[in-house]
This record gives C-alpha cells, sequence and structure tokens, in this order.
C-alpha cells in the first residue's frame, strides 16, 4: 500500500498458470479461482471486494 502498487508475487502465479492454460480449461480456472478467493486463508487477511480481472495477451 505504501507505493500504491499491486503486489507481483500474489499475482505472478495467477499469469503464470493463465499463460501455460488451453481455452477449454475456462471453467475449471474460474472454478479454482472461486475457491482461492473464498478460502479461509483469504479471508482471515482481507474483508475487502476481492474481484479480480485477470487477463493475458495470446500472440
Amino acid at each position: 500500500m505504501a507505493t500504491n502498487t499491486a503486489h507481483e508475487p500474489f499475482f505472478a502465479p495467477f499469469f503464470k498458470v493463465l499463460a501455460a492454460a488451453a481455452a477449454t480449461q475456462e471453467d475449471e480456472l474460474q472454478s479454482a479461482l472461486v475457491r482461492f478467493l473464498g478460502s479461509p486463508a483469504v479471508n482471515e487477511r482481507t474483508d475487502d471486494d476481492k474481484t479480480l480481472a485477470l487477463a493475458v495477451q495470446v500472440a
């Protein structure tokens, strides 16, 4: 928060998985993200909105 930037180590695994994922895995990835955001580990750290929008550019 001090630098008003996203914490890169938090986001890096998301982008790594997305970059390697196939389009057919969309439902599986969405379910995994919902489980993660609803997990006790995440809920213990925040009571704020946990909406994420992630995208990767496919070349």
